[in-house]
């Protein structure tokens, strides 16, 4: 099953008048306001390991997590997953995962729409479940693909 959808994209991060470390405080803002507009319901934004920012989304049983930071000047990588994803123990012992690969796909959808209305940020590749590359990524986020032959 597909977990989490990841975008790389270019831009400049306006600086933030609270956070200067690390980058992107200003995005995060940006993603909050954005998703207050929508389905989702929004957890303040955090420092995410040091070197970046997260959002907590939900609605109804649904728990996702934005996470995302600069790889390099100019360069970001964003991933939308959901926030329990049990292994085999897990769902043997009644874990479930906390969001549908549909609902991941919303969501993308709602950043996507938010940072592509900025002027700011461009050159989007959404991938899932691993590293955005032109060979696996699309221009924007799309369900994933399924396993047909």
């Amino acid at each position: 099953m597909a977990i989490s959808q990841n975008v790389r994209f270019s831009g400049f991060a306006t600086p933030d008048d609270e956070f200067d470390h690390p980058a992107g405080a200003s995005i995060a803002r940006m993603l909050h306001a954005g998703l207050q507009d929508t389905k989702w319901t929004v957890t303040e934004f955090d420092n995410w390991r040091d070197c970046g920012w997260s959002l907590d989304c939900s609605r109804d049983n649904t728990r996702l997590q934005i996470a995302f930071s600069q790889m390099e000047e100019g360069q970001w990588m964003l991933q939308v997953a959901p926030t329990s994803n049990p292994g085999f123990l897990g769902r043997l012992f009644g874990g479930t995962v906390s969001a549908q690969p549909s609902e991941t796909t919303e969501l993308a959808k709602s950043i996507h729409s938010i940072l592509n209305t900025s002027e700011s940020f461009s050159d989007f590749m959404w991938t899932w479940d691993g590293f955005p590359e032109e060979v696996n990524s699309d221009t924007e986020p799309h369900p994933p693909k399924t396993q047909e032959g």
